[in-house]
């Protein structure tokens, strides 16, 4: 699927492929599959069912960022996963890892991208993984949206966010 998707997009797009798992070596192989299919970064969700502490929450990434030369977009999504990624933990993975690029947040709390955006600075991107809290995201400090809606509808994501830009 992603080599296939890298194929149709054929560089007008960044093909961002899922290579999450909630088993830290299933989330290497798959973020190496990503690799190897020519996508431009990896998706990697916290590990789900796991309910990791935050120092297994960074044993994961550390491992998945140091098997893989592509940009990482961590994905926090409690409501999922039963853990979010701390804003400090965030932090320090990227700090760590060159490649640890961004976050994906969807825990549904506005406050927490204003805690995300004082730890990890101006410069770290935050995009909304929440469909309906993009525009209050943005906001806070999020740069943009990984949409699910996206996907089937485009264009009202793609205007509000371009409509944000403009003020």
């Amino acid at each position: 699927v992603v080599a296939t998707t890298v194929q149709a997009a054929a560089g007008r797009a960044f093909v961002l492929a899922g290579a999450g798992s909630n088993s830290t070596e299933h989330a290497i192989e798959a973020a190496r599959t990503c690799e190897a299919a020519g996508a431009d970064g990896c998706l990697v969700v916290t590990p789900y069912y796991n309910r990791p502490s935050q120092a297994g929450l960074e044993r994961h990434y550390d491992a998945v960022a140091t098997a893989t030369g592509l940009p990482i977009m961590l994905y926090s999504v409690p409501g999922r996963c039963g853990i979010e990624i701390a804003a400090e933990t965030c932090a320090r993975l990227a700090e760590r890892h060159a490649n640890v690029v961004a976050l994906k947040e969807a825990g549904g709390s506005v406050e927490r991208v204003t805690r995300i955006r004082r730890a990890c600075g101006p410069d770290f991107p935050i995009h909304s993984g929440d469909d309906a809290l993009t525009l209050p995201f943005l906001a806070a400090g999020a740069v943009g949206v990984t949409s699910v809606v996206s996907n089937v509808a485009p264009e009202g994501m793609v205007a509000l966010v371009d409509a944000w830009r403009r003020g």
